[in-house]
Protein backbone atom coordinates (compact mmCIF):
# COMPACT_ATOMS: atom_id res chain seq x y z
CA UNK A 1 0.00 0.00 0.00
CA UNK A 2 2.61 2.45 0.91
CA UNK A 3 4.60 1.91 -2.60
CA UNK A 4 0.95 2.48 -4.23
CA UNK A 5 0.41 5.78 -2.30
CA UNK A 6 4.00 6.81 -3.26
CA UNK A 7 3.48 6.37 -6.98
CA UNK A 8 -0.32 8.17 -6.67
CA UNK A 9 1.81 10.99 -5.21
CA UNK A 10 4.02 11.31 -7.89
CA UNK A 11 1.31 10.93 -10.83
CA UNK A 12 -0.34 14.16 -8.63
CA UNK A 13 3.28 16.10 -8.87
CA UNK A 14 3.77 15.67 -12.54
CA UNK A 15 1.40 18.52 -13.78
CA UNK A 16 3.16 20.74 -11.17
CA UNK A 17 6.62 19.80 -12.44
CA UNK A 18 5.74 20.55 -16.14
CA UNK A 19 4.00 23.87 -15.09
CA UNK A 20 6.74 24.68 -12.98
CA UNK A 21 7.48 28.61 -14.83
CA UNK A 22 5.24 31.08 -14.87
CA UNK A 23 3.29 31.34 -18.33
CA UNK A 24 3.44 34.54 -20.06
CA UNK A 25 1.41 35.32 -23.38
CA UNK A 26 2.81 37.98 -25.19
CA UNK A 27 1.06 39.79 -28.28
CA UNK A 28 2.83 39.57 -31.51
CA UNK A 29 1.85 41.94 -34.83
CA UNK A 30 1.49 39.85 -38.32
CA UNK A 31 4.88 40.98 -40.02
CA UNK A 32 5.01 41.00 -43.91
CA UNK A 33 8.27 40.36 -45.95
CA UNK A 34 8.83 39.64 -49.16
CA UNK A 35 11.27 36.88 -50.69
CA UNK A 36 12.63 35.00 -53.90
CA UNK A 37 13.32 31.50 -55.01
CA UNK A 38 15.21 30.22 -57.99
CA UNK A 39 16.62 26.52 -59.27
CA UNK A 40 16.69 24.49 -61.38
CA UNK A 41 15.00 20.21 -61.41
CA UNK A 42 16.40 17.35 -63.34
CA UNK A 43 14.18 14.56 -63.98
CA UNK A 44 15.36 11.17 -65.80
CA UNK A 45 13.46 7.49 -66.37
CA UNK A 46 15.63 5.16 -66.76
CA UNK A 47 12.44 3.01 -67.57
CA UNK A 48 8.86 4.49 -67.56
CA UNK A 49 7.52 3.79 -64.18
CA UNK A 50 11.12 5.42 -62.20
CA UNK A 51 11.86 8.57 -61.99
CA UNK A 52 15.30 10.21 -60.70
CA UNK A 53 14.98 13.99 -59.61
CA UNK A 54 17.90 16.38 -58.82
CA UNK A 55 16.85 19.52 -57.67
CA UNK A 56 18.50 22.85 -56.46
CA UNK A 57 16.74 25.93 -54.82
CA UNK A 58 17.88 29.21 -53.77
CA UNK A 59 16.00 31.21 -51.35
CA UNK A 60 16.05 34.48 -50.47
CA UNK A 61 14.23 36.62 -47.54
CA UNK A 62 13.43 39.64 -45.49
CA UNK A 63 12.58 41.62 -48.95
CA UNK A 64 15.11 39.96 -51.04
CA UNK A 65 18.31 41.40 -48.45
CA UNK A 66 19.42 38.26 -46.92
CA UNK A 67 19.95 34.57 -48.20
CA UNK A 68 17.47 32.15 -46.64
CA UNK A 69 18.08 28.89 -47.70
CA UNK A 70 20.56 26.41 -49.91
CA UNK A 71 18.40 23.17 -51.02
CA UNK A 72 20.37 20.14 -52.33
CA UNK A 73 17.62 17.25 -53.32
CA UNK A 74 17.71 14.19 -54.71
CA UNK A 75 14.81 12.11 -55.10
CA UNK A 76 13.44 8.71 -56.60
CA UNK A 77 9.46 8.49 -56.70
CA UNK A 78 7.69 5.57 -58.53
CA UNK A 79 4.89 5.44 -60.62
CA UNK A 80 2.40 2.60 -59.40
CA UNK A 81 -0.57 3.46 -62.10
CA UNK A 82 -1.96 6.50 -63.44
CA UNK A 83 -3.75 7.74 -60.36
CA UNK A 84 -0.90 6.61 -57.25
CA UNK A 85 2.89 7.06 -57.37
CA UNK A 86 5.34 6.93 -54.07
CA UNK A 87 8.63 8.18 -53.42
CA UNK A 88 11.54 8.94 -51.29
CA UNK A 89 14.08 11.60 -50.94
CA UNK A 90 16.94 12.76 -49.16
CA UNK A 91 18.11 17.60 -48.81
CA UNK A 92 20.44 19.12 -47.55
CA UNK A 93 19.64 22.51 -46.07
CA UNK A 94 22.19 25.10 -45.51
CA UNK A 95 20.12 27.90 -43.59
CA UNK A 96 21.24 31.56 -42.79
CA UNK A 97 20.69 32.37 -39.51
CA UNK A 98 20.18 35.56 -37.60
CA UNK A 99 21.96 36.09 -33.89
CA UNK A 100 20.33 35.30 -30.90
CA UNK A 101 21.12 34.81 -27.26
CA UNK A 102 22.06 31.57 -28.07
CA UNK A 103 24.76 31.89 -30.71
CA UNK A 104 26.31 35.63 -28.53
CA UNK A 105 23.60 37.57 -31.35
CA UNK A 106 26.54 36.26 -34.46
CA UNK A 107 24.89 35.13 -37.94
CA UNK A 108 25.80 31.72 -38.83
CA UNK A 109 24.82 29.16 -41.50
CA UNK A 110 23.28 26.16 -40.37
CA UNK A 111 23.18 22.39 -41.86
CA UNK A 112 20.55 19.80 -41.60
CA UNK A 113 19.80 16.96 -43.28
CA UNK A 114 16.02 15.57 -44.04
CA UNK A 115 14.52 12.48 -45.14
CA UNK A 116 11.10 12.40 -45.95
CA UNK A 117 8.75 9.47 -47.71
CA UNK A 118 5.82 10.81 -49.84
CA UNK A 119 2.55 9.23 -51.93
CA UNK A 120 0.60 11.29 -54.13
CA UNK A 121 -3.03 10.21 -55.97
CA UNK A 122 -4.22 12.33 -58.51
CA UNK A 123 -7.38 11.80 -60.94
CA UNK A 124 -8.28 13.88 -63.96
CA UNK A 125 -11.66 15.39 -64.97
CA UNK A 126 -11.07 16.69 -68.77
CA UNK A 127 -8.75 19.47 -68.58
CA UNK A 128 -8.41 19.31 -65.07
CA UNK A 129 -5.88 17.11 -63.01
CA UNK A 130 -6.79 17.15 -59.09
CA UNK A 131 -3.73 15.75 -57.15
CA UNK A 132 -3.12 14.85 -53.11
CA UNK A 133 0.32 14.65 -52.15
CA UNK A 134 1.47 13.49 -48.23
CA UNK A 135 4.49 13.60 -47.50
CA UNK A 136 6.04 13.14 -43.91
CA UNK A 137 9.38 14.93 -43.20
CA UNK A 138 12.40 14.05 -40.64
CA UNK A 139 14.98 17.18 -40.31
CA UNK A 140 18.11 16.65 -38.12
CA UNK A 141 19.06 19.83 -36.96
CA UNK A 142 22.73 20.67 -37.25
CA UNK A 143 25.11 23.21 -35.73
CA UNK A 144 21.75 25.49 -34.55
CA UNK A 145 21.85 27.03 -31.79
CA UNK A 146 18.72 26.34 -29.34
CA UNK A 147 17.17 24.99 -26.09
CA UNK A 148 16.17 21.33 -26.25
CA UNK A 149 13.32 22.33 -23.73
CA UNK A 150 11.45 24.33 -26.82
CA UNK A 151 12.87 23.02 -29.74
CA UNK A 152 12.94 19.01 -30.32
CA UNK A 153 15.96 17.43 -32.75
CA UNK A 154 15.02 15.94 -35.19
CA UNK A 155 11.71 17.45 -36.79
CA UNK A 156 9.27 15.73 -37.68
CA UNK A 157 6.01 16.88 -39.25
CA UNK A 158 3.71 15.93 -41.82
CA UNK A 159 2.55 18.35 -45.15
CA UNK A 160 -0.70 17.70 -47.23
CA UNK A 161 -0.94 19.55 -50.34
CA UNK A 162 -4.05 19.85 -52.75
CA UNK A 163 -3.43 20.66 -55.83
CA UNK A 164 -5.60 21.68 -59.32
CA UNK A 165 -4.02 22.03 -62.71
CA UNK A 166 -5.24 22.58 -66.09
CA UNK A 167 -4.31 21.91 -69.63
CA UNK A 168 -4.74 24.58 -72.11
CA UNK A 169 -5.55 23.10 -75.07
CA UNK A 170 -2.94 23.83 -78.33
CA UNK A 171 -1.15 26.14 -75.69
CA UNK A 172 1.64 24.76 -73.79
CA UNK A 173 0.68 26.50 -70.55
CA UNK A 174 -0.68 24.65 -67.70
CA UNK A 175 -1.70 27.31 -64.67
CA UNK A 176 -2.31 25.67 -61.21
CA UNK A 177 -3.33 26.07 -57.51
CA UNK A 178 -2.73 24.73 -54.57
CA UNK A 179 -2.99 25.70 -50.51
CA UNK A 180 -0.63 23.16 -48.26
CA UNK A 181 -0.97 22.51 -44.28
CA UNK A 182 2.16 21.52 -42.03
CA UNK A 183 1.37 19.55 -39.12
CA UNK A 184 4.18 19.22 -36.61
CA UNK A 185 4.34 15.51 -35.21
CA UNK A 186 6.81 15.73 -32.28
CA UNK A 187 7.02 18.79 -29.40
CA UNK A 188 9.86 19.50 -27.52
CA UNK A 189 8.76 19.40 -23.25
CA UNK A 190 8.11 22.99 -23.34
CA UNK A 191 6.67 23.74 -26.70
CA UNK A 192 3.27 24.58 -27.89
CA UNK A 193 0.81 22.61 -28.61
CA UNK A 194 -0.28 23.63 -32.26
CA UNK A 195 -1.69 21.55 -35.07
CA UNK A 196 -1.19 23.78 -37.59
CA UNK A 197 2.06 25.31 -37.98
CA UNK A 198 1.87 27.27 -41.38
CA UNK A 199 -0.02 27.31 -44.29
CA UNK A 200 1.12 28.08 -48.10
CA UNK A 201 -0.90 29.21 -50.89
CA UNK A 202 0.39 28.96 -54.32
CA UNK A 203 -0.49 30.13 -58.40
CA UNK A 204 1.67 28.80 -60.81
CA UNK A 205 1.93 28.85 -64.38
CA UNK A 206 4.23 26.14 -65.97
CA UNK A 207 5.42 27.27 -69.60
CA UNK A 208 6.85 24.09 -71.62
CA UNK A 209 9.41 25.57 -74.27
CA UNK A 210 9.72 21.96 -75.91
CA UNK A 211 9.56 17.90 -74.89
CA UNK A 212 12.19 18.64 -72.72
CA UNK A 213 12.87 22.13 -71.53
CA UNK A 214 10.57 23.90 -69.34
CA UNK A 215 9.69 26.95 -67.11
CA UNK A 216 7.94 27.58 -63.63
CA UNK A 217 6.61 30.34 -62.35
CA UNK A 218 4.74 30.92 -58.99
CA UNK A 219 3.72 33.46 -56.30
CA UNK A 220 3.37 31.50 -53.00
CA UNK A 221 1.94 32.99 -49.23
CA UNK A 222 3.57 31.21 -46.68
CA UNK A 223 1.77 31.85 -43.53
CA UNK A 224 3.11 30.73 -40.37
CA UNK A 225 0.41 29.65 -37.48
CA UNK A 226 2.76 28.77 -34.76
CA UNK A 227 4.28 29.87 -31.52
CA UNK A 228 7.60 30.49 -30.48
CA UNK A 229 8.79 29.88 -26.74
CA UNK A 230 11.59 31.38 -24.70
CA UNK A 231 12.15 30.31 -21.15
CA UNK A 232 13.92 32.92 -18.87
CA UNK A 233 15.69 30.86 -15.67
CA UNK A 234 16.50 33.79 -13.80
CA UNK A 235 12.78 35.14 -14.11
CA UNK A 236 11.58 31.65 -14.07
CA UNK A 237 9.04 32.62 -17.40
CA UNK A 238 8.19 31.24 -19.92
CA UNK A 239 7.11 33.72 -22.93
CA UNK A 240 5.10 32.30 -25.63
CA UNK A 241 4.48 34.59 -28.40
CA UNK A 242 2.64 33.98 -32.39
CA UNK A 243 4.67 32.90 -35.04
CA UNK A 244 2.41 34.76 -37.51
CA UNK A 245 4.27 36.41 -39.83
CA UNK A 246 3.31 36.21 -43.89
CA UNK A 247 5.86 36.14 -46.32
CA UNK A 248 5.05 37.06 -49.92
CA UNK A 249 7.28 35.01 -52.28
CA UNK A 250 7.85 35.08 -56.11
CA UNK A 251 9.63 32.09 -57.81
CA UNK A 252 11.00 30.76 -60.94
CA UNK A 253 12.49 27.43 -61.85
CA UNK A 254 13.88 25.66 -64.69
CA UNK A 255 13.10 21.92 -65.38
CA UNK A 256 15.16 20.03 -67.82
CA UNK A 257 13.69 15.99 -68.18
CA UNK A 258 16.48 13.83 -70.02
Amino acid sequence: MKRIAFIIFLLSCMPFCVSAYDEVYADNDVEHSAGMRVGAYFFHRPIPELELILAEDIRMRDNFTKFDMFLTTAELSYLVNNYFKFGAAYSLLAYFRDGNSYSDYKSYWELRNRIYLHATGSVSAGNFKFALREQLRCTFRGNDYYDDRTAVNPIIDLRTRLRVQYAIRSKPLIPYLSVEMFNPLNRAEQGSRDWISALQYKIGLVWQLDKKNSLEFFYLLDQKLGHNVKINDTANSLTVSPDNDMQHVIAVFYRLRF
